[in-house]
C-alpha cells in the first residue's frame, strides 16, 4: 500500500522578495495626468526575468499612483505570488516629483476681441521679449536677483 498527501485548494500566498525594476514604456505624469510608467520585473538575487511590462497600479498589483503629477521611474520594489501563482507588485520606489509653477504678468499688446462669428486674436510678448524680464532668452530657468541686478544661476 502506497499513501500520498494531496492539498485540496489553492497554494498559500508566498513570501515578499525584492525585483528589479526597467521602465520600458509610459509617461511621467503632468498637472492633469497621471503618470504611465510599465516596467520589466526581474528577480534582484538571481536576475531572473519574471514578468514584462507591467502597469503596477494595474490588478492585481497593489501600488498606487497620485492621482495627477509627475512621479520618478522606479529601480526596484518587493513583490510575491498569490494564492493563483501570479506575480503581485506591493511596493515599488516610485516617487511624487515637485511641479514648478513661474508666474507671468501678461499684457495685451495687439489683435482683436473676439464675437459670434470669429474668435479673439490677441497678442502677448513672450517673456524673453520684455524688458526687465526675469527669464534668460531661450531658458526656463529663472534669474537670481542680486542687488537689483539679474544674473544668471550657474555658469
Amino acid at each position: 500500500m502506497k499513501w500520498a498527501v494531496v492539498r485540496l485548494g489553492g497554494q498559500a500566498e508566498s513570501r515578499q522578495f525584492p525585483v528589479a525594476l526597467t521602465q520600458t514604456i509610459g509617461f511621467h505624469g503632468t498637472a492633469t495626468a497621471p503618470a504611465t510608467w510599465f516596467y520589466d520585473v526581474a528577480d534582484a538575487i538571481t536576475g531572473d526575468m519574471l514578468a514584462q511590462t507591467i502597469s503596477p497600479v494595474a490588478a492585481p498589483h497593489t501600488w498606487r499612483r497620485p492621482p495627477v503629477g509627475p512621479v520618478s521611474i522606479a529601480t526596484f520594489g518587493s513583490t510575491h505570488y498569490d494564492v493563483n501563482g501570479m506575480l503581485v507588485l506591493d511596493w515599488i520606489n516610485e516617487a511624487p516629483q515637485p511641479m514648478w509653477a513661474f508666474p507671468i504678468a501678461l499684457s495685451q499688446t495687439g489683435g482683436l476681441d473676439g464675437d459670434a462669428a470669429a474668435p479673439a486674436t490677441w497678442t502677448y510678448p513672450s517673456p524673453t521679449q520684455r524688458v526687465g524680464s526675469h527669464w534668460r532668452p531661450g531658458s526656463t530657468r529663472p534669474l537670481r536677483r542680486t542687488s537689483g541686478s539679474a544674473r544668471p544661476r550657474g555658469r
